[in-house]
């Protein structure tokens, strides 16, 4: 016949045994959560997405300048404009074309990950106006 803490000391070491176990897996999501190389192989559109997004912001602040130089040179300052990669119609339509898939994509994540919001955009009504 066991005493009671006989037991109690069994039931502490079951506890502590998943404990340990329940870490070890809790550390290996978090490595997988923070490498990029990981999140890359197992959301290769996202991570496109993700880029292209870095891409536009990166886009927006050269636009800013090539127009802060083109302000300039028509205010007759002596530093002559040079013409923006970004300005190219090429590269306009190329951007546009990316904007599209990453926003589908970023749908599908978030269809993904929130089951219901499909069913749910669809069934939205606009908003009335309080007036």
């Amino acid at each position: 016949m066991t005493t009671d803490t006989e037991r109690l000391e069994r039931e502490i070491a079951m506890e502590k045994v998943a404990l340990t176990e329940n870490l070890a897996a809790l550390e290996v999501k978090t490595r997988e959560l923070t490498d990029w190389r990981w999140q890359v192989r197992q959301r290769p559109l996202a991570s496109v997405g993700v880029a292209l997004a870095g891409g536009v912001v990166l886009a927006m602040l050269t636009t800013r300048r090539a127009s802060r130089a083109r302000r300039r040179s028509e205010a007759g300052d002596d530093r002559a404009a040079e013409p923006s990669m970004l300005e190219h119609p090429i590269v306009k339509r190329l951007v546009a074309a990316l904007a599209v898939v990453a926003a589908e994509k970023a749908v599908e994540v978030l269809s993904e990950m929130l089951p219901g919001l499909p069913a749910a955009m669809a069934k939205e009504e606009p908003l009335a106006s309080n007036s």
